[in-house]
């Protein structure tokens, strides 16, 4: 047994919706989470049967386990516990992480080697020397595999006067969790925590309570949806009580993507909400935010809460990859006749920079690109020019970002002319595979062959081929599903987003007059 530093919690989680008031709609459904002290995890003082019922590192070959890689932020080839991620995460947001003494960490474990998408993991946090709690992260995921942190201090809680909550706190909302809201407005947080920190003595049955209710933007800050996780009953963690607690629900750990794929098919079908398409992650430092386009689904601006809470994002494509490493490889080549040095600045902290320049010298004009998204790779690579990456992946799709727009021409606008003497049904294909996705009355050049085709390889055909093929999957199957998207927020409109805000500026200049 391990009272006091390890327990079993049986949840009953509900989610009421009020706004739009003809979509209203509810739901409610069990689970269960595991309350652990973070030290005795990572001590590996909690493994259950040596391991492999429960344990802590990696999750394969065991009946459950956690692993840090679930959690917090990820550096790639880069091993971290949870407890110096939380460290990260508790400095990156003006605490001093030094102090964590320890924390309850209430989440969902893995079973069978399986990682659910675990929508909602808190960190109960104590500092040395005090037994009050000093603050708690809300570790946020989505379906995408995205990840978000809440950061609330204690000594912030408003003065809770109803409901029987310990804690209260409102926050901007700035994560994309439902595709059925957009990022505006606000959280209300209201919270029970454990009555004290993780000891070797056992705790009078802690059973947390989380209550979030999202509240529309300013100025109305209308109830539109309310969220609460409640522990019904809770039992210290031990091999008894894990297995029956698995005997009697045995796919508990693995229902909660197919109930989120449920409500989701409800809310759109029958209560006919549209959905709104991904957006990309803030960058949590808010130097490379501000050099980046503002997305068309903005998060919830506060003058006290800037967003710095991402941590995860989703994982790179394969064919996102291969963009990459030709884009890299073209420039390092392009450099050696070019005084010129390009550096790519990624919105995801666990991305490491890029900086391209000549050998002999750093390169006396600089190129900065500031990108949110892999995306820019496939944009650089698709599209016939660099004028047209700049039209659709900068001002239509709001993917990245240049300090000049003139070098970043000149960088990506080398002489194809060899290309096509070497390969010259190869470079006719590739521009007829461009040039068809883009609108004709542009009135942009489309050279003979794109720079990023030299060398010339069948490959990059097929790759290319492969990413609008890919593009009009994606499109007929919302069309087949009769999905509906918010309007102008469609995932593959881009260039049709481009040619109508043009088109409102010609008119919006007619009207003006000379």
């Amino acid at each position: 047994m391990l009272a006091g530093k390890a327990y079993i919690l049986q949840n009953q989680v509900t989610h009421v919706r009020y706004l739009p008031s003809l979509s209203k709609h509810s739901f409610m459904y069990p689970t269960f989470s595991l309350l652990v002290s973070l030290n005795s995890l990572e001590n590996n003082e909690l493994q259950l049967f040596g391991g492999l019922l429960f344990g802590y590192g990696s999750i394969w070959n065991r009946v459950t386990g956690l692993g840090a890689r679930g959690y917090l932020y990820n550096i790639p080839k880069v091993p971290r516990t949870i407890r110096h991620k939380l460290i990260d995460v508790l400095n990156s947001h003006g605490h001093n992480g030094e102090e964590l003494d320890d924390s309850w960490l209430m989440t969902m474990p893995s079973f069978l080697g399986i990682e659910g998408i675990n929508p909602l993991s808190v960190h109960f946090c104590y500092r040395r020397g005090s037994t009050a709690l000093w603050i708690t992260v809300l570790e946020v995921h989505n379906t995408f595999g995205e990840r978000h942190v809440y950061v609330l201090d204690a000594a912030n809680s408003k003065e809770v006067t109803h409901d029987s909550f310990h804690y209260q706190w409102t926050f901007p909302r700035q994560f994309h969790v439902s595709p059925f809201n957009d990022r505006s407005g606000h959280y209300l947080c209201q919270m029970i925590p454990p009555s004290r920190p993780p000891s070797d003595t056992p705790l009078p049955h802690p059973r947390p309570i989380i209550k979030l209710t999202l509240l529309t933007a300013p100025p109305q800050s209308s109830k539109k949806l309310v969220a609460v996780q409640r522990s019904v009953s809770c039992t210290p963690l031990s091999n008894w009580n894990l297995l029956s607690t698995l005997i009697c629900s045995p796919l508990g750990l693995l229902l909660a993507l197919p109930r989120i794929i449920y409500q989701a098919y409800l809310l759109h079908y029958h209560k006919r909400l549209d959905v709104y398409a991904r957006p990309e992650p803030c960058a949590p430092d808010s130097s490379i935010e501000g050099n980046l386009p503002t997305v068309i689904n903005k998060v919830q601006t506060d003058a006290h809460y800037p967003p710095r809470g991402a941590v995860g994002w989703a994982s790179k494509g394969l064919l996102e990859k291969w963009c990459e490493k030709r884009v890299y490889q073209y420039l390092r080549r392009r450099i050696t006749i070019m005084d010129i040095s390009v550096t790519f600045i990624p919105a995801n902290i666990a991305e490491r920079r890029v900086t391209i320049s000549p050998e002999t010298s750093q390169g006396s004009r600089v190129l900065i690109i500031h990108y949110r998204s892999p995306r820019i790779f496939p944009i650089i690579f698709m599209t016939p020019s660099a004028a047209h990456a700049l039209l659709l992946g900068v001002h239509a799709d709001k993917v990245f970002s240049v300090s000049s727009e003139d070098l970043f021409k000149e960088a990506f606008s080398a002489s194809s002319e060899a290309v096509v003497q070497k390969q010259p049904w190869l470079a006719r294909k590739a521009r007829n595979i461009r040039e068809a996705s883009v609108p004709s009355h542009l009135g942009l050049t489309i050279p003979s062959c794109h720079p990023l085709d030299d060398p010339p390889r069948v490959v990059a055909i097929l790759v290319l081929s492969l990413l609008f093929l890919l593009e009009r999957i994606e499109k007929g199957v919302f069309g087949v599903f009769r999905a509906r998207f918010v309007e102008g927020n469609e995932p593959w409109g881009g260039w049709e987003r481009l040619v109508e805000k043009r088109t409102l500026a010609v008119l919006g200049s007619v009207r003006r007059g000379p």
